[in-house]
């Protein structure tokens, strides 16, 4: 699929928030290209994936379709034994948002394959010392 222009822009501009659990009180802003160093909160951080199965291109599905989707896929990560935390990513307009999930210290191969078998066009990963990037799925070998 042909990635348009505002919609890479779009994903570089959202804001991928993790929300508050037993680690931080608060609300974590994750920004592709930015500093990580506020997730040094979590217990053992390596890596992390941010990713949601909502709206699968091309479709727009009901919120009670996309929450089911979301069940499903934060059973999955569970059932992989990965720590899975709520988020939300958030438009900078703040048109748009997508409940979503954060998994701590998952691997590329891995959270790639989630964001594939959950029709996802593009997903978000980062690692200590790094900086947070757009992964877009179409660009992963297959």
């Amino acid at each position: 699929m042909k990635i348009s222009s505002d919609l890479h822009k779009a994903f570089l501009q959202t804001n991928y928030k993790v929300l508050p659990n037993k680690y931080c009180q608060h609300t974590i802003t994750i920004q592709i290209g930015k500093e990580l160093s506020e997730l040094k909160v979590f217990t053992d951080y390596k890596s992390f994936g941010f990713l949601t199965a909502w709206n699968p291109l091309p479709a727009i599905l009901t919120d009670e379709e996309n929450k089911l989707r979301n069940q499903e896929l934060k059973a999955e990560i569970a059932n992989l034994g990965y720590e899975v935390y709520d988020g939300i990513g958030i438009s900078k307009d703040l048109t748009w948002k997508e409940s979503s999930f954060f998994i701590l210290n998952i691997d590329l191969k891995t959270l790639s394959g989630l964001a594939k078998k959950y029709g996802q066009l593009a997903f978000v990963y980062g690692q200590e010392y790094s900086l947070s990037r757009l992964i877009y799925v179409s660009d992963l070998k297959r």
